[in-house]
């Protein structure tokens, strides 16, 4: 089984049946980000600390807020609070990759060394610095955080992370899964975890494809996720709705869109549709966590980079920068247009990506595939494109499978 594959990170299904039910799944989100909303203090917080509200600006954002929406330009001033536990460093981390604010970089170089402080001689981390303690939700998160740094530009010591490598390795069961620490039972959370960090540490920490430690960790992740496709059932875990996300992030960096055999998304959507409560909200009203762990789900905008999926549309679209020739965006669209039909989903999740150039290597390609542009202009904001692009999305949901 190949962990590298196509992973669809584009909301949206492709039947008319499924078009229906993503009908409802964009419902679910607009409730749930305002519910979320809802609970914004006057003074710009979304929880009683930093983690928390680093997690529900994640969700936002991975819900397509705009990163200069109100709610959001408000937030920032309390995400400059201090912070010293690896969950709020790593969740601030991954905000700040998001919207790459201005005047931020000292913060995320910061708060990537501190990190790295804290990990363990073990190659683990604890919730803050550490000595023998570690577990492997902790390490999990803190490694989240460190590929954030490194989307970033930051330039991370390769040790951190193949130290962290020989941690995973030990910490995976002989059937593939992995529990909360060696001692306990494998659970669908954590492993779901464990191939997110797999993926990530596989990607950076530099070994030639020849290298057989290259080829254990492949090994690794092709057990885990087999380990998962046979555990995991949605809303069994007793932590479920931090399993969902854990489980979307896995599926995205590996480059999956099906968890060997099975439709994930599907399956947690039904789940997560069935369970929010009419007031928008997961899990009892004003909880924060729960709620904003299903958007981040529901939204599925985690995205694997070019060196997790190299031959990827992800890995080939990573290469288009806002310094790219227009000669090299059409080169680059001319071999995704190559790949056909299957191209087609993921390309019209990049007509609505903030770069200019890579909107136009999206639409490059998909007139290359299907000879049609339905009125899309790249030089025209997203926004503006919003007919063109809903044209794209109803041609996805109603092509044959």
């Amino acid at each position: 089984m190949r962990w590298i594959g196509l992973v669809c990170v584009l909301s949206v299904l492709a039947s008319g049946q499924d078009a229906k039910l993503q009908k409802r799944i964009d419902a679910a989100i607009d409730k749930g980000c305002a519910a979320l909303f809802r609970l914004q203090s006057v003074d710009g917080s979304f929880g009683s600390g930093v983690g928390q509200h680093a997690l529900v600006m994640l969700a936002l954002l991975h819900s397509k807020v705009d990163k200069n929406h109100p709610a959001i330009r408000k937030a920032l001033r309390p995400l400059r609070k201090p912070a010293r536990r690896n969950y709020a460093l790593a969740l601030r981390l991954t905000v700040m990759d998001e919207i790459r604010e201005e005047g931020m970089q000292k913060m995320a170089r910061a708060d990537a060394y501190r990190i790295m402080d804290n990990q363990g001689m073990s190659g683990g981390w604890d919730y803050e610095q550490t000595g023998e303690r570690t577990d492997n939700s902790c390490t999990q998160y803190a490694l989240l955080g460190l590929r954030a740094a490194d989307n970033m530009g930051l330039q991370l010591p390769v040790t951190a992370w193949r130290n962290a490598m020989k941690f995973l390795l030990t910490q995976l069961k002989r059937d593939g899964g992995m529990a909360y620490t060696r001692d306990r039972e494998a659970t669908s959370s954590m492993t779901a975890g464990a191939i997110a960090s797999l993926v990530s540490v596989k990607a950076r920490v530099k070994f030639k494809s020849s290298d057989r430690r290259s080829g254990r960790l492949v090994r690794a992740i092709n057990k885990a996720t087999r380990w998962l496709a046979k555990d995991w059932k949605p809303g069994r875990d007793p932590h479920g709705y931090y399993t969902l996300y854990g489980l979307e992030r896995a599926m995205a960096f590996a480059g999956q869109d099906r968890l060997v055999d099975r439709n994930w998304y599907v399956e947690g959507a039904r789940w997560l549709l069935s369970h929010q409560r009419k007031d928008g909200f997961w899990k009892g009203q004003g909880n924060r966590n729960s709620t904003a762990f299903a958007l981040l789900f529901l939204s599925r905008a985690s995205k694997p980079t070019g060196s997790e999926t190299p031959g990827s549309v992800h890995g080939l679209m990573s290469r288009v920068t806002a310094q790219t020739s227009k000669k090299q965006v059409l080169k680059i669209a001319a071999i995704i247009a190559r790949r056909g039909k299957s191209a087609i989903p993921l390309l019209v999740h990049y007509l609505s990506d903030k770069r200019r150039t890579r909107r136009r290597c999206a639409i490059a390609a998909l007139r290359g595939i299907t000879g049609s542009t339905r009125g899309y202009d790249p030089d025209l904001t997203p926004a503006e494109n919003a007919d063109a692009i809903e044209a794209w999305k109803k041609a996805v949901a109603g092509s044959p499978k």
